[in-house]
C-alpha cells in the first residue's frame, strides 16, 4: 500500500515538473510555444497593472513581470524534479500557487 502511494507521488511530481516547465517556458521565450506566449503576453498587461508591488508605487513592465514569473516557474520545476515532495506539499502546490514548502 505504501509503495503505491510512493509511486503515485513520484508520477505526480513529474507531472507537476512538466506543468511548471511548460508554463515557465511559455513566459520566458516565444520560440517553443509562440501562440501561447503571445496570449500570455496580452494577459500580463492586465496582471502588471494589479501586481502587488503597485501598492508600493512600482508597476512593473508587463514583459519583465512575465519573464520573472516564468523564471520562477522554471526554478519550481527544477525543485519539484530534484527533491522528494510530501503529500502536503503536493496539496499546497495544487491549491495555493505561492505556497511551496519542500522537505529534503
Amino acid at each position: 500500500n505504501m509503495d503505491i502511494v510512493s509511486g503515485d507521488l513520484y508520477v505526480l511530481s513529474w507531472i507537476l515538473t512538466l506543468m511548471f516547465l511548460k508554463t515557465g517556458l511559455v513566459k520566458v521565450t516565444s520560440r517553443l510555444f509562440p501562440k501561447e506566449h503571445q496570449q500570455t503576453s496580452e494577459e500580463f498587461v492586465l496582471y502588471a497593472s494589479v501586481c502587488p508591488t503597485k501598492s508600493f508605487g512600482y508597476t512593473p513592465p508587463p514583459r519583465g513581470y512575465m519573464f520573472v514569473i516564468g523564471f520562477i516557474r522554471l526554478l519550481r520545476s527544477c525543485f519539484v524534479a530534484c527533491y522528494r515532495i510530501t503529500p502536503l506539499d503536493v496539496f499546497s502546490i495544487l491549491c495555493h500557487d505561492d505556497a511551496f514548502n519542500l522537505q529534503s
